[in-house]
């Protein structure tokens, strides 16, 4: 029926106004369309997520597409990437990983037309982007799924991938979050492997300088085995003032070469539990509006001693990455640009809802404030199919196969539950990767 206008309102200015609510409308059906429609798929996940159940999961998670919709494209792709890895599914995942990479170049230039629906309705609005550490970690899994099939050289493309991201953002602000220890580290570890001792150093250099800068930030220690990596490979690539100013300065007293007596390396990676995901918190002080907030899911496993049979040596884990940490910081640095926007809509709601009011009475004021209501709404998406912390053990073993007994541990130190690698492939100078995921 068309709208009621009222008598006070010039005859001449009807027929402009009273297209307005219809005009109204389609704004209203336009953002609808623009909102999210994963979060209640992925709400439905959690349960096979922690009993471990990643093949079934994928299965169902690859015919999604249209729950996540084209807004959350990148997020199903990276939920995609990360449990194929967690299921052993490694070139599918390293397929769902380039997939996202490829999103997120498509959506590096920001549409106008998103963010103007942005600034009506609500960051929903836009297409997932992703945020750096979820880009960063993209490659690490991508470096992760190569090493588990073997493919050095792929890994090292995804390392490479990797330093040129970390470039493009540090171009853009000097930004010491932006490194990636994890990232560093791995491609240090490939490049020793091969004999490339000159590329292990400057990655070696590269993740201890961030985890020594990071240190205040996320609470991570210099992993002492970093540490004995960087002397060694100063002393193999020949930089020995480099070699002499990093023992000196930070007390490092250097390690056995794992490499010695011919021996070999088995490198254990321990992915734990899942990061953190998104909650509305909601300030009721001045402007109502609702913030997101992060909801911890604390891993079970704190850490990880491991033992290769027929040797009385035990090995302890060390943590390289709290992503879930890492998370919380970024939205610390990214809420008062948050906290801008949402006051804005805000105020734009309040005085559009008011000149509505004036203009066309009460029922379009009203229909308007429906449009305009989602404005109070938090962004809630993140990439929380990643693990909440990466732990590694380092157990250099000579060649041959051999059976490694891990034992996992609390935050409590009490033992949660066992597990045994049979058959594990090492051989000489060389490092043998094996991945586990926990809940």
């Amino acid at each position: 029926s068309p709208p009621i206008v009222p008598r006070s309102i010039p005859s001449s200015s009807r027929g402009r106004r009273g297209r307005l609510p219809l005009l109204l409308l389609g704004i209203f059906c336009l953002l609808s369309a623009c909102r999210t429609s994963s979060m209640e798929y992925r709400g439905r996940m959690e349960p096979d997520l922690y009993r471990g159940d990643f093949t079934t999961l994928l299965e169902d998670l690859k015919g999604a597409a249209a729950a996540y919709g084209e807004k959350d494209r990148l997020l199903w792709y990276l939920d995609l990437c990360a449990v194929a890895h967690y299921a052993g599914a490694y070139r599918e995942s390293n397929d769902f990983c380039q997939a996202a990479a490829q999103r997120i170049e498509e959506l590096w230039t920001k549409s106008i037309r998103e963010e103007a629906a942005a600034m009506l309705a609500d960051d929903r609005a836009l297409s997932y982007r992703g945020t750096f550490y979820e880009h960063n970690f993209l490659h690490t899994i991508g470096m992760l799924n190569y090493l588990l099939l073997g493919d050095e050289e792929e890994a090292l493309v995804e390392a490479r991938k990797l330093d040129e991201r970390i470039d493009l953002l540090l171009q853009q602000e000097d930004d010491i979050r932006y490194q990636d220890p994890l990232g560093r580290y791995l491609s240090a570890l490939i490049h020793e492997s091969t004999g490339a001792f000159d590329d292990a150093f400057i990655d070696d250099r590269l993740a201890f300088e961030a985890y020594r800068l990071q240190r205040e930030i996320y609470g991570i220690p210099i992993p002492r085995e970093l540490a004995n990596d960087l002397l060694r490979m100063a002393r193999k690539s020949e930089r020995y003032e480099e070699e002499r100013h990093y023992r000196q300065t930070y007390s490092i007293e250097g390690g056995k070469d794992p490499f010695a007596h011919r021996y070999g390396e088995l490198v254990i990676v321990v992915e734990c539990g899942f990061s953190p995901y998104k909650i509305p918190k909601v300030e009721k002080k001045g402007l109502k509006r609702t913030l997101p907030a992060f909801f911890d899911r604390p891993p079970y496993v704190h850490y990880v001693r491991a033992r290769a049979i027929g040797s009385d040596r035990v090995v302890g884990s060390a943590t390289l990455l709290d992503l879930g940490r890492i998370a919380r910081v970024d939205l610390d640095h990214r809420i008062a640009r948050i906290v801008r926007r949402s006051t804005g809509r805000a105020l734009l709601e309040a005085s559009v809802t008011l000149g509505a009011r004036q203009l066309m009475g009460p029922a379009a004021a009203l229909l308007l404030g429906g449009i305009l209501l989602p404005s109070g709404e938090a962004d809630l998406r993140c990439w929380s199919t990643l693990p909440a912390r990466v732990l590694m053990l380092r157990l250099p073993l000579p060649p041959g196969r051999h059976g490694v007994a891990l034992k996992f541990y609390s935050s409590y130190n009490s033992e949660i539950f066992r597990e045994y690698l049979a058959d594990i492939p090492i051989e000489s100078g060389r490092r043998t990767f094996r991945v586990i995921k926990t809940p």
